[in-house]
């Protein structure tokens, strides 16, 4: 039997090159504009004098492009004499970002700029290049008494999702938190002002908005937006057999990531590598389900765990490669990735296919090989880990829920 047999029995269609008609309208929105929101309260947030929390309220009667959600600010360096280095960029003065919609709490991101830094490096190649044209990046500098406005992409999980969001019925609100450290952003004292989000908002046409009241308010139906959720937080690093036991409640748990800061670098932007060869070893444990079955004993292994967990499998041959650099990922640049999904997705699009830890199940990481200790080269003394896991906003007559 040859191709020949299979393709006689399939069927005929045109390809996109034969195929001449008019393109779909989308007359149904009829205004699309960039709107600002400004925060409430002070002007200046200081991490040493001063507000501390910036919260911006995101209101309205259009619908809101997450894509298009950047934060701007001008950063002041105080020092009268020395100019100011980055000690990474723009996101890293903030250390918590959380999101709220009608009061109710919908995301809380902690370690805001660390986990922002390790995502991106997670992205496509040359995205932290990109993003450094307006967000800065470390090493750069800012003379003595002087200004440099930048401006980045809001990372949360809502806002990372591709649908669009009815202001009307979220009257979400931004609230980010200044670093407590100042050295996490630059070596100098520094301040930040006219702080604002930039955002696309469109305006739909009368019977599309009114059908969209009548599906909520009259019908008593719903409106759900899937998304991904970040529970973040911190361990101190103290053995060679390292081992943390954590107890987070999600439905759908998507993926665990775990990184580690150098003893004299910042949390901003440390991702070392923690042995002192290619001798550590990592595995996760759900109640007793283990991830993977048999633990991870080099990076050559943990290297297609994270494509996995980042969801870049398929990128061995596409544009979506982890942007890591050659030989970085055995030293500043190590990322343990350890999907929890069940089917791996080839699309953004959530399959909801993640282990669930509602039971009650503690989630135990252990490692071994860890450098350790008194302070030498590599040795480190943190460990962070970030849980990714599903989760849902709905929206109804009712008000806003959030499942996870």
């Amino acid at each position: 039997m040859s191709v020949d047999t299979f393709a006689a029995a399939s069927d005929s269609a045109l390809t996109s090159q034969f195929i001449h008609r008019t393109p779909s309208t989308n007359d149904w929105v009829q205004d699309r504009k960039q709107s600002r929101f400004y925060p409430s309260g002070s002007a200046t947030y200081s991490p040493t004098n001063g507000t501390k929390l910036v919260k911006i309220n995101v209101s309205g009667e259009g619908w809101l492009d997450p894509y298009s959600c950047h934060l701007m600010m001008t950063v002041t360096n105080k020092d009268g004499a020395d100019a100011m280095t980055m000690t990474n960029a723009a996101y890293s003065a903030f250390d918590r970002c959380r999101v709220f919609c009608n009061g109710v709490q919908i995301e809380d991101i902690a370690f805001y700029g660390r986990n922002y830094y390790m995502l991106n490096k997670l992205g496509p190649k040359d995205h932290m290049n990109d993003l450094s044209v307006t967000a800065g990046k470390p090493g750069e500098t800012i003379n003595a008494n002087a200004s440099q406005t930048f401006s980045f992409p809001m990372w949360t999980g809502l806002l990372s999702q591709h649908k669009a969001l009815p202001m009307r019925y979220l009257n979400m609100s931004i609230e980010l938190e200044v670093v407590s450290d100042s050295t996490e952003f630059g070596d100098k004292d520094w301040e930040l002002s006219n702080v604002f989000l930039i955002a696309d908002t469109m305006t739909l046409d009368t019977a599309l908005q009114s059908s969209y009241a009548a599906h909520l308010l009259q019908e008593g139906k719903e409106l759900t937006i899937p998304f991904s959720g970040y529970m973040c937080s911190n361990y101190s690093v103290t053995d060679s057999d390292w081992q943390v036991n954590l107890s987070r409640s999600v439905s759908r748990m998507k993926a665990i990531f775990l990184t580690f800061k150098k003893y004299n670098e910042k949390k901003s932007i440390s991702l070392q590598f923690p042995g002192t060869a290619d001798n550590f070893e990592v595995q996760a444990q759900l109640g007793a389900k283990l991830f993977p079955e048999t633990k991870m004993t080099s990076r050559a292994e943990m290297w297609p765990r994270l494509l996995a967990a980042a969801g870049n499998h398929t990128s061995v041959l596409a544009t979506t490669a982890i942007d890591i650099g050659n030989n970085a990922y055995a030293a500043g640049e190590f990322i343990v990735g350890i999907s929890t999904q069940k089917v791996l997705s080839d699309t953004a699009e959530t399959n909801l296919s993640g282990v669930s830890s509602k039971s009650g199940d503690q989630l135990t990481i252990r490692t071994s090989g860890v450098a350790s200790g008194p302070p030498a080269a590599n040795y480190v003394n943190e460990a962070f880990v970030c849980i990714q896991f599903d989760n849902l906003l709905v929206i109804s007559d009712e008000g806003v829920r959030n499942f996870n």
